[in-house]
Order: structure tokens, then C-alpha cells, then sequence
């Protein structure tokens, strides 16, 4: 297995920057690290024990595609020349050790050697994740019982991998899924009237001619000594973010050249073209999520119905963006009374932030948990036949001194994890029955006719 790992690059101690709160504003491109939950107690209720995982993740920290690395390629050396020319003479505010570390640095990424390959920085996303799910379930997890589908991209097998190296100590077995993995691509009504529609872009167009998108060519021409373009901005703002996620801890240097409020605002940037691309924007987005949605109730069904040794217990998917993001809108998930709009920033007041819910290795987790009640038909009839007794008093006395009328029940109930972070399900659903009538419908979605032109 080959892992490229970027470019070269060191940090010296005066420009790196530990990840922080106001550090994960890198949009899709952030590091996982930012939203990560690296607690690794038992993640259910103690009266509930696992029978079924089924989880939905992103890809790791991966290079850019081959046409990127061509534009950065094309861009970025011109780019450092210009803010060493600017630094050198003394026309720029940045810090003077920029000065050593833009002149080390070299952009030596190919396209097809190293396009959109995962990197070092996405392994360790993956294995540590698998590694925090092995914990906390403890003896629930079987490799035996594991199935893993990924899509046909490397980035993804390699994603599996290291998920479950962390999960089992070992990589456990996958098989390809594109028709699951990339229901996107054999959907031709998305990818012509969406994805490649600039109507769909209308706000991120409007938001770049807007004073915001101004201000932010301002001020770094302010601290830098250099204006630049829009095209050269973003290459800046790509770098900036591609080596903070491939440093796993740091904030690149290149993000020197925006100050925080410039950050924010790219990302808002970015918040609006995926809020219309991949989420709330169109129905059909949502609606050809129906592969997915085929799966996990088929899935969650069987749970149901059948003994849990007669199916797979945790069932993996290893996807990307545009596969995840639309779900978690089909979902219902971050959804504001309101779509945004370019007219919005300065704005904080939005839940479409792809930094939090669409980094690098973003993950959806159900799990399904047998949770256990006490019933007892004699302590109701006994607290309603004598009203002077307080009912707590009366449920103690019952249980501890006649345990052969209280009997144990169980149900069904079903978890949601987004980030490793346990997040209500729209409706606040708990019971799985209940979880199964509300989302079935979306198994029935006809995605040949829904995605035909």
C-alpha cells in the first residue's frame, strides 16, 4: 500500500499553531482532528447492550486532485515569489520567519502519482477512530461478523484499512460498491442539473462580487504587501488548509497570509456552495440518497426480525462528501428555519457548517442497542390500591422483596453518532420501530426515474 504524504514541509515553533477552537475553519478540508471525540467511554445507556453498528464515513485527509495539484503547481511557486519579493522589502507585515520557511518550501506533488491519494495524516484519522469504536464497545465488535463496502477510489480502500487495523488489529476484508458508495455518479440529473449547473452557485457568486469577498483581497494585500486575484486567493486559502489537515496538529504557515475573520468568511464561502450543491438546496439531492436509505433499513430490519447471530453485526461503508453530505440532509440533519444567502455574512447563525459536519473522515454511526425495562403489572395495582404510600417508596419495597413479579423487557432502540458525538435523531426518535416508519419511505423513491433526465 502506498500513502503519499504531500509536500515538504516544517513548521518552525514560532509560525505552527496548535488546532484549537477557532483553528477548524477549513470547510470540507479540514482535519478530522478538529471534531474528533476522543472519549472512549461506553457510548450507550448501562440498560442497553449493542446488537447491530452501522456507519457511514468520509474518506481520510487525502492530496489534491490531479487538476488541482496542476493549478497549485501552476500557481503557488509565482505566488511564494511574490511574498518573498514583498517580505524582503519590507512592504509586508508578515512574520519574518515566513521568510525561511516560503524559501525551503516546495511544492513536489504529481498529478496521477499523488492526485486525491490518502495521506499519512488520513490513516491515522481512520485507525484512531476505529481504535475509540474498539474501546468503547469492547467485546461487541467481531471481525467475523464485520462487513466492509468501500468505493473503487484508493483514498477509500486505504480509509477501510486503517479503520479497521484500529477496529481489529488487523485489516479486515472489503469489497467494492460504487452503485452505494458513488450513487451520485449513476445519477445524471444531479451531475447535469446540479453539480454542474452555475445556477447552482448563485449565492457563492454573489458573496465573491459582494464587499465581503472585497474586504478579504484588502486585507491580505494589507498584510502582505501583494494584491491578488481571486484565483490566486483561493490557491492560497487551498494550501493553507490542504497542509494544516496533512499536519494533523498545525496550522501551515501559509494560513498566515489571512487573518481569522478572512478564514471565516472563506469558509462561509464554501458553506454556500455545498448547502446547494450536495444539501438542502434541491430535493433531488436528497432523494437520490435512496440506495443508502435501501441499505440501512433493510438492514435495521432484519435486526428486527431475526436473532442478532443471524446477521452482520457492523456493516461499514467508506464514501465521500458528495454521498455523505446529501444523507445527512435526507436525514434531516443541521437544517435552518432559513437557506443562507451571500446577503447573510457576517453571520454565525446558520447550522450548514461543512468545517463541523463534512471534514475529512466525517462519520455517521447507528447503532442499535437492546435496552432493557422493568415491568411490574402488582406494583401498579398495589400503589393505586393504597394512596398513602409514595409510589417510590412502593417500587423499592416491590423490587427488592418479591423479584418474581417484576419482569424484565426489552426493546429495540437506536443511537445516532456523528464525529464519534451522540446527536438526536430529527424527531428526537429513539425506539427503532419508530426510526424504521419514519425513513422507509425513502426506500421507495424510484432512483432510476428520480435521477433520469
Amino acid at each position: 500500500m502506498k500513502l503519499t504524504f504531500g509536500v515538504f514541509f516544517t513548521f518552525t515553533s514560532s509560525l505552527a499553531t496548535r488546532i484549537n477552537g477557532d483553528v477548524g475553519h477549513f470547510a470540507t478540508k479540514t482535519s478530522y482532528l478538529a471534531n474528533a471525540n476522543m472519549d472512549t467511554s461506553y457510548p450507550l445507556p448501562d440498560e442497553c447492550k449493542p446488537v447491530f453498528f452501522w456507519g457511514m464515513l468520509r474518506h481520510g485527509t487525502r492530496n489534491p486532485s490531479d487538476e488541482d495539484i496542476i493549478i497549485l503547481a501552476d500557481r503557488l511557486p509565482e505566488i511564494k515569489d511574490r511574498l518573498l519579493e514583498s517580505l524582503s522589502t519590507g512592504n509586508s507585515s508578515l512574520p519574518e520567519d515566513l521568510i525561511l520557511y516560503l524559501d525551503m518550501w516546495e511544492f513536489n506533488l504529481k498529478p496521477v502519482d499523488d492526485g486525491a491519494h490518502l495521506t499519512e495524516a488520513g490513516w491515522d484519522e481512520h485507525f484512531g477512530m476505529g481504535e475509540r469504536w474498539g474501546a468503547r464497545l469492547n467485546n461487541f465488535v467481531d471481525a467475523v461478523k464485520t462487513e466492509v463496502r468501500t468505493s473503487s477510489k484508493s483514498r477509500c480502500r486505504h480509509s477501510s484499512e486503517a479503520f479497521t487495523t484500529g477496529l481489529f488489529g488487523e485489516e479486515a476484508e472489503f469489497y467494492i460498491d460504487n452503485n452505494l458508495a458513488r450513487f451520485y455518479d449513476d445519477c445524471p440529473k444531479y451531475l447535469e442539473d446540479i453539480e454542474a449547473n452555475t445556477a447552482t452557485y448563485e449565492e457563492v457568486s454573489k458573496f465573491d462580487a459582494s464587499k465581503a469577498f472585497t474586504q478579504i483581497i484588502t486585507d491580505v494585500t494589507e498584510r502582505t504587501g501583494v494584491t491578488f486575484g481571486k484565483k490566486d486567493l483561493l490557491a492560497i486559502w487551498e494550501i493553507c488548509r490542504l497542509e494544516s489537515a496533512w499536519s494533523k496538529s498545525l496550522t501551515s504557515p501559509w494560513c498566515e497570509v489571512f487573518s481569522s475573520e478572512n478564514t471565516k468568511a472563506l469558509e462561509f464561502r464554501e458553506d454556500l456552495s455545498y448547502y446547494y450543491s450536495e444539501g438542502y438546496g434541491y430535493n433531488l439531492t436528497m432523494e437520490m440518497t435512496q440506495p443508502v436509505w435501501q441499505d440501512l433499513i433493510s438492514r435495521l430490519e432484519d435486526v428486527q426480525l431475526s436473532d442478532s447471530k443471524d446477521h452482520n453485526s457492523t456493516v461499514l461503508l467508506f464514501t465521500h462528501s458528495t454521498a455523505t453530505l446529501p444523507f445527512m440532509a435526507s436525514l434531516g440533519l443541521y437544517n435552518s428555519a432559513n437557506s443562507p444567502t451571500a446577503a447573510d455574512w457576517p453571520t454565525e447563525n446558520y447550522k450548514w457548517k461543512t468545517s463541523q459536519i463534512a471534514s475529512f473522515a466525517t462519520n455517521l454511526v447507528f447503532v442499535v442497542g437492546e435496552c432493557e425495562s422493568v415491568f411490574n403489572k402488582n406494583l401498579l395495582y398495589k400503589h393505586e390500591s393504597d394512596p398513602h404510600v409514595e409510589q417510590e417508596s412502593v417500587i423499592i419495597h416491590q423490587i427488592k422483596s418479591d423479584s418474581s413479579i417484576t419482569k424484565f423487557n426489552s426493546e429495540l432502540k437506536i443511537f445516532l453518532f456523528h464525529q464519534e458525538h451522540p446527536v438526536p435523531i430529527p424527531g428526537l426518535i429513539h425506539k427503532l420501530d419508530d426510526f424504521i416508519n419514519q425513513y422507509k419511505y425513502k426506500t421507495n423513491i424510484d432512483f432510476n426515474k428520480t435521477c433520469g433526465l
